[in-house]
């Protein structure tokens, strides 16, 4: 027989699932809670607290929500997620702070039933089969490790901790697993990902992109490092020229003048690696048998919409094109909205290009 909690727990989640038919949630990217709020009618405002995460406000004019703007972007989804959970469900007017958000008290009921429905809403079943099932470690027929998790969570817009759960609710991960990753930490899984370089920036996302990735649009934040990685073979005098952004690269800007670089997006690493990965090597492109690779480091320093081209070419032929790659950066801030109060109907907002 199901427990007291276990009902509760069933019952939020399916509102949130309710809630995600009503609106028909696209399964594509990381659920727009801001898109929520503002659907739901509800005022949000972002500023600084010393001892909450966020509260819900509900009167009989109005209701609205309260988030931290000093917390990290993933926290400040789930909290808001969380205050939702509040407004959806009937709940009063309620104050969360960490153990409200992160740990929650098992005895108190409004918070059982709101950090089930703020999980569920943020990682419906349908955004956790997608994510899962393109993790490296799947697709290899290998154990997932600290890395997919990161990868996985990353996907899904939440903290490594909240990934970490998930992936146990789903059976993937066991407990020790959970326990041992949440004790090394995102940064520790994301150093995997980058191998031999250290990640200097404990906040920034890390993406690894290759030619099977060219077409692709990636929603990432100001400071991410994407880390572009293909096959070269420069004994045939071929190199790959970076078209765009506008910035200095490898073989120099090509036919950019210097007055046109971009400012917004910088090449921080342009390297050539004279290795012979193994043929399986999910970085390569057909090039009649390249076996060096091109190792490249974006990182956007601004919000905005850049494109990454990039055509695989002799320097003095550059209209013979042996290849290219193609990629979308749809670049957002590090923090879920600007600090100030927003409205309910996206002309009032303070600042409409902010998404979640």
């Amino acid at each position: 027989m199901p427990t007291k909690n276990q009902l509760l727990q069933s019952r939020a989640s399916m509102e949130a699932s309710r809630l995600h038919s009503r609106r028909q949630t696209p399964y594509n990217a990381p659920v727009d809670v801001l898109a929520i709020v503002r659907e739901l009618g509800l005022v949000l405002m972002m500023q600084p607290l010393d001892h909450l995460l966020g509260f819900y406000v509900r009167t009989e004019e109005v209701c609205g929500v309260v988030i931290n703007s000093r917390v990290p972007e993933s926290l400040q989804r789930f909290t808001l997620a969380h205050e939702i959970a509040h407004h959806v469900l009937g709940h009063d007017g309620s104050a969360d702070d960490e153990h409200d958000v992160e740990r929650f008290d098992p005895n108190a009921d409004k918070e059982v039933a709101a950090q089930a429905f703020a999980s569920t809403l943020l990682m419906p079943e349908p955004l956790v089969n997608r994510a899962i099932k393109a993790l490296p470690a799947v697709q290899d027929s290998r154990r997932v490790a600290a890395a997919d998790a990161y990868l996985f969570s990353r996907q899904l817009g939440v903290s490594f901790s909240a990934g970490l759960w998930r992936l146990f609710g789903k059976g993937i991960l066991s407990y020790d697993d959970v326990r041992r990753f949440r004790k090394a930490g995102a940064l520790a899984a994301k150093n995997d990902l980058r191998g031999d370089d250290r990640v200097t920036d404990a906040r920034a996302d890390v993406w690894l992109l290759g030619s099977e990735n060219s077409g692709l649009s990636v929603l990432c934040r100001v400071g991410d490092e994407v880390r572009v990685d293909l096959s070269e073979d420069t004994s045939t005098g071929a190199g790959w020229l970076v078209n765009s952004p506008a910035i200095p690269s490898l073989f120099g800007p090509h036919n950019v003048a210097q007055a046109d670089l971009n400012p917004d997006i910088v090449l921080v690493e342009d390297e050539h690696v004279p290795s012979a990965p193994p043929s399986d090597d999910v970085w390569s492109l057909d090039t009649g048998g390249a076996s060096d690779r091109r190792q490249l480091i974006f990182v956007p320093t601004d919000t905005g919409s850049f494109r990454v081209q990039m055509d695989l070419a002799r320097p003095w032929e550059p209209s013979t094109i042996l290849a290219q790659f193609d990629l979308q950066l749809e670049v957002r801030t590090r923090q879920l909205a600007g600090q100030g109060l927003f409205a309910p109907t996206p002309e009032d907002w303070a600042d409409r290009a902010i998404t979640a």
